[in-house]
C-alpha cells in the first residue's frame, strides 16, 4: 500500500527538523493525518481525537489507545475477537533489539500464542 504524502512529508520534516518541538510537532501531525485515514477508512466507528498534552506533560499526543478500543469493539463477535492484544516488541523489550537474537524465538513465539 502507498503511504500518503502527506504523512511522508511530515515524517521527513521530523527527520531533518533542527529542534526537538519542531521533531515532535511534525510526528503527531503525521499520527494525526494516519488517524484521519483511518477515521475515513470505515473500519471502526468515527474516533474522535486531538493533538494534546500526555496528562499535562510536555509531550504531544493524539491518545492512539482509543482507536486501539475502536478497533477491539468492532472485533467483538468475530473470530479475531480471542486473538490477544499484546502490542508491539518494544513494549517487552524496552526498545532493544531481542527480537533478532535467536535464543528469544521460542520466548517471543509464546506472547502470540496460548
Amino acid at each position: 500500500m502507498d503511504i500518503d504524502e502527506s504523512i511522508k512529508t511530515k515524517i521527513n520534516a521530523a527527520l531533518q527538523a533542527n529542534y526537538l518541538i519542531e521533531r515532535e510537532n511534525k510526528l503527531v501531525e503525521a499520527q494525526a493525518l494516519v488517524a484521519d485515514l483511518h477515521n475515513a477508512s470505515g473500519l471502526t466507528d468515527k474516533v474522535d481525537y486531538s493533538i494534546e498534552s500526555y496528562f499535562g506533560r510536555d509531550i504531544k499526543v493524539i491518545f492512539a489507545d482509543k482507536f486501539v478500543d475502536a478497533t477491539v469493539e468492532k472485533l467483538k463477535g468475530t473470530m479475531f475477537e480471542k486473538i490477544p492484544l499484546i502490542g508491539t516488541m518494544s513494549q517487552f523489550g524496552g526498545l532493544s533489539s531481542f527480537a533478532d537474537e535467536k535464543q528469544y524465538y521460542k520466548q517471543i513465539k509464546k506472547l502470540y500464542t496460548k
